[in-house]
């Protein structure tokens, strides 16, 4: 059992911060989602503000600022806001089915094992790592779908499961 935690421990420490990764990426997609959404009132508010506060050259420079958009806006502006954001979104959606392969791998593999043994092969820290890992992970995919992006996680493959029971044999010699 000290080789499941040694072993199996950095495994479980690789998927802790996988899931710190996706937590990190579900934040800037949210900002970045809610910026968009609120960018004509932000700078309306801005423009409302300022206008009382500055003289009006300093004015017209923020007002022409907060006004810029990109070349040829009308081409490729908003399509690049969207690829750049749909991007984002793919990019987090895959490492969060990613994380939650390798995590479910672990999980199904050492409860196979703690059937064998009688008795759960982690330590409680470790344990504890791995469940706390869990419950992030789908906090995550909550909060995906309240920005209307689904995400069904995957249950692993046959051949997972045989990577991850390797691993654990190797531990266990």
């Amino acid at each position: 059992m000290n080789g499941a935690n040694v072993r199996l421990g950095v495994f479980i420490g690789h998927i802790v911060r996988s899931v710190e990764a996706v937590e990190v990426r579900r934040a800037w997609l949210i900002s970045q989602v809610l910026w968009l959404e609120h960018i004509g009132e932000i700078q309306e508010e801005l423009r409302r503000t300022l206008k009382r506060s500055l003289n009006k050259p300093e004015y017209q420079r923020l007002r022409a600022t907060i006004a810029w958009q990109p070349e040829n806006q009308g081409e490729i502006g908003p399509i690049v806001l969207e690829r750049l954001l749909d991007g984002l979104k793919e990019s987090t959606c895959s490492q969060a089915a990613h994380c939650w392969l390798e995590l479910r791998c672990a999980e199904l593999v050492l409860d196979e094992v703690a059937g064998e043994l009688g008795v759960d092969p982690l330590k409680p820290k470790k344990r504890a790592e791995l469940d706390d890992a869990k419950r992030r992970l789908l906090q995550v995919v909550e909060h995906l779908a309240h920005l209307n992006i689904e995400l069904v996680l995957p249950e692993p493959e046959a051949e997972h499961l045989e990577d991850m029971r390797a691993l654990v044999a190797l531990v266990g010699t």
